[in-house]
């Protein structure tokens, strides 16, 4: 008898086969090949993590994941029901699972309330083997309780927002031949208290990816997408209101009235620590860099950053619209063409979704996400692209837009403290680069003096020593002082 090491390059794994030496040379490759599928089809037909990547499929892009095979923390959330169960959903009942495992692929920055990963499944269809992937957004399991009831709320709001209310905004625009909202698909979510999660479509293989601009801002080719988008999703939510005048939208989806702010539960309590947090920062560093005595004085009046965010999401008709919520350009994945140029936009994460003037998501977009010099140049037009979107939805369904221009400017404007309030609630956000981003267990824990006043020496150092870091978060303050946001 010989030992022949069998060498699979499609299972990348090795078989040792006994073969008689006497036996005709064909007939051994044929026992070779025949035990070798046995073995590996033994191996791999019940496990819950393989080892194995099939060839992608077409237009699947490459993804240098990590494999994860812990079940611990929010890895542990993740069941082969579930798997199942999104699988279902997305390809029907005739997909039969092989074999699951988890990949990381994101990296410090890109995520924050939430942990993402992504699940990796091999199943059979019709007698063909394939492969297909989806994100896992997941609670991170900071065993923070007031956290959890925040997480709660958040998961809660998506989760309806997807099963609820987008099929109705998208049949909405598709009655006027207009193509449905660009969001991921949601194939299984879980909402059991503390295991809260999402199984979603998974963009990157469709070539689509973050910006990579991190704190730098985005640019005028990519904010103008997201505003597009933004003004299809707040005018087909107008459009089903405009349809069903006797039933208040924000009335029969009625999570659109919970902020995650609100100080009538823990989780709302929780975020206004985190918020005093944030503002005390604030502070800090204007004391820091001088000649704000003006903004800091009205802060000392004004800056309870839960007041001014309830103050901005009270009721602004005819501006009242479903409102994204959290219109950060890291909750948006854009496709580009072969020069690099931003193309499509996928916008994510509904967690503070809202029944709110339309005007807080542009505030947030603009005021969030962009350099001063980049906002300021091109103010204008961003407004008149958004404009120009809502409106298209508006004619197409034979209506009139109900409000002009120049309204939308005086509204645009009368929100600015919305952006102000976020902006200096989670300023260590935005004066930090991707690697010295705060821990989220540490963000979201209990503030104590100690963790403040480390976090204050922390930011006012980033501060410091990123010229370009400390021009944009300066610029918010300067042109709202600038609009005298800061003279009441």
């Amino acid at each position: 008898m010989l030992d022949v090491l069998l060498y699979s390059r499609r299972h990348h794994c090795y078989n040792i086969l006994k073969v008689n030496k006497d036996l005709p040379c064909l007939v051994v490759v044929v026992r070779i090949f025949s035990e070798a599928v046995r073995n590996w089809t033994s191996k791999h037909q019940h496990r819950s993590i393989s080892e194995v990547d099939l060839p992608r499929q077409t237009g699947e892009t490459e993804m240098d994941d990590k494999v994860i095979t812990e079940s611990k923390g929010p890895y542990g959330l993740i069941t082969e029901e579930h798997v199942k169960e999104a699988l279902k959903e997305d390809r029907g009942p005739g997909a039969q699972m092989i074999s699951w495992k988890i990949k990381d692929f994101t990296k410090k920055g890109d995520n924050f309330v939430s942990f993402v990963t992504s699940v990796s499944v091999v199943f059979r269809e019709k007698g063909k083997t394939q492969s297909v992937s989806y994100i896992a957004k997941l609670n991170p399991c900071h065993n923070i309780k007031d956290f959890e009831s925040f997480a709660e709320r958040a998961y809660n709001k998506e989760a309806l927002f997807y099963r609820d209310l987008l099929p109705e905004l998208n049949t909405v625009l598709m009655s006027i031949g207009q193509p449905s909202l660009n969001f991921p698909k949601c194939f299984h979510f879980n909402l059991e208290k503390g295991k809260e999660f999402f199984l979603l479509e998974d963009l990157r293989r469709k070539g689509y990816k973050m910006t990579g601009m991190g704190f730098s801002g985005i640019d005028v080719a990519h904010t103008n997408l997201i505003l597009r988008e933004m003004a299809r999703l707040h005018s087909a939510s107008w459009l089903l209101q405009q349809r069903r005048p006797n039933e208040e939208v924000k009335d029969k989806y009625s999570f659109l009235k919970e902020e995650i702010f609100d100080p009538s539960y823990s989780g709302g309590q929780h975020i206004n620590r985190i918020m005093k947090k944030g503002i005390s920062i604030t502070t800090d560093i204007l004391e820091h860099v001088g000649g704000y005595e003006k903004i800091l004085k009205w802060m000392e009046k004004n800056a309870v950053a839960i007041d001014l965010l309830q103050k901005m999401v009270q009721s602004s008709p005819p501006f009242d619209v479903v409102c994204h919520g959290d219109a950060h350009a890291n909750n948006a994945l854009f496709r580009y063409n072969d020069l690099g140029e931003p193309e499509e936009v996928m916008l994510l994460d509904l967690q503070i979704n809202r029944f709110a003037s339309l005007a807080t998501d542009i505030n947030y977009l603009l005021f969030l996400n962009l350099e001063g010099e980049v906002r300021k140049t091109n103010l204008n037009s961003f407004l008149e692209t958004y404009f120009t979107s809502f409106d298209d939805i508006a004619t197409k369904s034979g209506r009139k837009t109900p409000f002009t221009f120049q309204e939308l400017k005086r509204e645009f404007h009368s929100k600015h403290k919305f952006a102000l309030a976020v902006f200096m609630s989670a300023c260590q956000l935005f004066v930090s680069q991707d690697h010295e981003m705060p821990d989220p267990a540490d963000f979201f824990g209990v503030p104590t003096p100690d963790t403040t006043a480390e976090a204050k020496v922390k930011y006012l150092e980033s501060f410091e020593k990123n010229d370009q870091l400390r021009k944009k978060f300066l610029a918010v303050f300067d042109e709202m002082n600038m609009e005298g946001v800061f003279d009441d």
